[in-house]
């Protein structure tokens, strides 16, 4: 009878659980991989504090746990761990592992995304040029770093738009996109999310620029790929198929043209409608978001009596949220208290638009 040594039983039960969580994260269950995750985790904590050589191993598992708690909202968490990851592929840089630059430079963009996230879009500028750096150090000895290279340069120009910098932002993400068409043109089923991505970071851009007419373009091509997308797998794309349709609804806006834009809008409220039924805390501010975009665009059409059921709705989204203690942004609260005292104004419901314009000017004055 033989024996596999305790090392080949830990490798072997540490790859079992990187396949379930593979699995999980391309069918877009988050919080189903989240758990297997941090259990990876756990083990490679045991295993990097007897043996330093695995901290490379142990940095790559915070990084990926740090992602996953990014995406289900838990930001704080995932700073503090993208950090920690960050310090330990300086050190194994530092100390002339050159193998480990790739995964620093992927901890960077980690570390540049939940920076942003937490109102620090400076620190995250500079994170994520770093990231774009040493990406593009790397791609002419190894062009399989290009789609690493072209998701750095789009988040380097998230964070460009953010600071305001609309002009370079633009450009970041149109060379994103051209690398994204490159890689679908040589394989059409491999980067059709990311591609589906920068085109609608394009058209933000372009929105940014008070260029709508060219974004629409940008999102109707991303829209069309999303759909076919969210067929094949609906968790893991009909959020981005609503951002698309839900940004497509706010240029179609700016063009003067309501009615198409609530034909975008209100099926990315539909959407994000159904998603929060699955997951209220992950999906109710974005619905939050899609309330006031169709209550306003129903007001435009002179539709006040169907936008009211939508306002008060929202309402109770938004206590939600607050009491929740979920980050509901300023900006989505005055946005929506704005289209309902507009509403609640044009039925006759005074005193309610009084109060809701008081609320207003009071969150003015928080920001």
């Amino acid at each position: 009878m033989s024996f596999e040594h305790s090392d080949e039983r830990i490798a072997k039960a540490q790859a079992a659980l990187a396949d379930l969580v593979a699995t999980l994260s391309a069918q877009g269950l988050p919080a189903e991989a989240l758990g297997y995750e941090q259990q990876i985790l756990a083990r490679y904590r045991e295993l990097a504090a007897a043996d330093p050589s695995r901290r490379g191993e142990l940095a790559s598992s915070m990084n990926n746990v740090a992602a996953t708690l990014s995406e289900l909202g838990r930001v704080a968490e995932a700073l503090t761990l993208v950090e920690e990851a960050v310090a330990l592929y300086r050190g194994l840089v530092a100390a002339g592992a050159g193998r480990y630059e790739p995964m620093l430079a992927a901890a960077l963009s980690n570390l540049g995304t939940q920076l942003n996230r937490t109102g620090r879009p400076e620190e995250a500028w500079l994170m994520e040029l770093e990231a774009v750096t040493l990406w593009r150090a790397l791609v002419p000895a190894d062009p399989g770093r290009l789609p690493s290279l072209a998701g750095s340069l789009s988040n380097l120009g998230i964070h460009a738009a953010d600071l305001g910098r609309f002009e370079t932002a633009l450009q970041l993400e149109r060379e994103a996109l051209a690398i994204r068409r490159e890689l679908v043109a040589a394989d059409p089923g491999g980067f059709l999310a990311d591609l589906c991505a920068s085109l609608s970071n394009c058209g933000n851009r372009l929105g940014d620029l008070d260029r709508p007419e060219e974004a629409l373009p940008l999102y109707e091509e991303a829209i069309a790929i999303r759909r076919e997308l969210a067929r094949d797998n609906p968790p893991r794309h009909l959020p981005s198929l609503a951002s698309a349709l839900f940004n497509l609804g706010m240029r179609l806006e700016e063009l003067d043209r309501p009615a198409d834009a609530l034909v975008a809008g209100r099926e990315a409220y539909d959407i994000r409608e159904s998603l929060a039924d699955d997951d209220l805390d992950r999906f109710l501010p974005w619905l939050g978001r899609s309330m006031a975009m169709v209550a306003r665009l129903l007001g435009k059409l002179d539709r006040w009596e169907e936008a009211m059921p939508i306002v008060q709705e929202g309402h109770q989204v938004y206590t939600y949220l607050i009491q929740a203690g979920t980050p509901a942004s300023y900006q989505d609260l005055g946005v929506f208290l704005s289209a309902s005292a507009d509403v609640h104004e044009r039925l006759g419901f005074t005193d309610e638009a009084r109060i809701l314009h008081e609320e207003l000017r009071l969150l003015d004055g928080l920001r």
